[in-house]
């Protein structure tokens, strides 16, 4: 095949934001979407956007842009799609947990009880953060 032309398109950080939000949202759909779904897998994928343990996960997008003074000019619409995808995340996340409530071996109880704690303490942030920033 050949290439007959390029585009490189550069995320600024708050489209690249937005873009990691965007893929935790479709890793999350893939994992509810099998019938009966993998809850392996399911609460790995929920651990990443709930409770992360290897990066920092949502609340410092979430703070950035929605909490704090902003340091730049921010494009609405680039807020707008942020704000989206967070309440998608949100809406995923809880059909996801309603699954692996439904779906989830006994072993499993522990983890979805500490998901389900994430999920209430992001809910929170999520919520506050959108108010806050609506009120500006």
């Amino acid at each position: 095949l050949k290439v007959l032309s390029v585009k490189k398109q550069e995320l600024g950080p708050l489209a690249n934001s937005t873009e990691i939000i965007t893929s935790i949202n479709k890793r999350i759909q893939d994992a509810i979407t099998p019938d009966p779904p993998n809850t392996n897998t399911l609460q790995m994928v929920l651990s990443g956007g709930l409770i992360p343990t290897v990066n920092a996960g949502l609340p410092p997008i979430i703070k950035t842009f929605l909490m704090e003074k902003p340091k730049t000019k921010i494009n609405p619409k680039e807020l707008a799609n942020l704000i989206s995808a967070l309440q998608t995340f949100l809406d995923l996340a809880n059909e996801a947990l309603l699954v692996n409530e439904k779906h989830m071996k006994a072993n499993q109880q522990a983890f979805h009880a500490e998901l389900v704690k994430g999920r209430d303490k992001l809910t929170k942030l999520i919520e506050t953060a959108i108010a806050k920033h609506q009120k500006k």
